[in-house]
């Protein structure tokens, strides 16, 4: 290419993974742009391009955000060391060890993933709280790199399905669910559950995306957990976990006719919604 726009993204790793990959898709004498605002880190993301590049224009400058171009030289160079770091060099991945059972799996995942170096504590507690029979349909929920959904592939769930927004994540469930050898899954990009319409599930497992930090957008998630009321089977049930101060079960009692606190810790709790008695 000639050109390659990239917007600042959340995570300095991404952003290496990005700027490395459009130097090595320009042509000699191509231009990278990359536009960012200073809260997200771009004074360090232009450092970063600037080791690939050796130079920088900043074309614009406003209210804490800029524009900086890096044109590509001709010849060979020395690529900083970062650039071979695990998830950030093209084609490879982060990887860590999951223990499950007693049992421990490698899994991987790519950098803008969330909590795309290890288990993050509400995860870690939903997989002790999720309840998997065999035999079961289940549906993870903005998956990540599927570690949910891996888990209740172990635990001989019948098919499993993964939807995330963010196509970083459903490459590295299909990765996880591939290189361990498991066929009965499928990852895909979905807005909300639309990739799954029409299916039905005994089991749908989330550790919600739709908030961050104190902010949550309590519309986002009552339109997420109506479609997962109309994506269970009669006896399916719907299990997340959330930071405590997020009130979901409160929301949740407005949709279906049971919901219970399975567990709660200091920081998190685990909910549990159906249409039946029995969850």
């Amino acid at each position: 290419f000639s050109a390659v726009v990239i917007e600042l993204q959340k995570g300095r790793n991404l952003t290496r993974r990005l700027i490395l990959d459009g130097y090595q898709s320009l042509y000699p004498g191509g231009s990278l742009y990359l536009g960012g605002a200073n809260s997200l880190g771009i004074k360090s993301a232009v450092k970063d391009a600037e080791a690939l590049f050796g130079n920088s224009s900043v074309l614009g400058y406003r209210k804490g955000t800029r524009v900086v171009s890096f044109e590509k030289k001709a010849g060979s160079k020395k690529f900083p060391d970062w650039t071979g770091d695990p998830g950030v060099q093209l084609g490879s991945w982060y990887s860590y060890d999951l223990t499950w059972k007693q049992k421990r799996y490698q899994l991987h995942s790519l950098p803008g993933v969330f909590s795309y170096k290890g288990i993050d504590q509400g995860t870690a507690l939903l997989l002790d709280n999720m309840q998997v029979e065999p035999g079961m349909t289940v549906l993870d929920i903005g998956c990540g790199n599927g570690i949910l959904g891996f888990a209740a592939s172990l635990e001989n769930a019948a098919r499993v399905d993964l939807i995330d927004n963010n196509l970083l994540a459903v490459v590295s469930a299909e990765k996880n669910f591939t290189y361990h050898g498991i066929e009965d899954f499928s990852a895909l990009p979905s807005d909300g559950l639309c990739a799954v319409n029409g299916n039905a599930y005994d089991l749908i497992l989330t550790n919600p995306p739709f908030h961050t930090g104190s902010a949550v957008d309590y519309s986002a998630s009552h339109a997420i957990f109506a479609q997962c009321k109309n994506s269970l089977t009669p006896s399916g049930k719907l299990i997340l976990v959330a930071n405590r101060f997020i009130r979901y079960d409160h929301l949740l009692d407005k949709i279906f006719k049971s919901v219970k606190i399975l567990q709660r810790t200091n920081r998190y709790h685990i909910v549990s919604a159906s249409d039946h008695q029995n969850t």
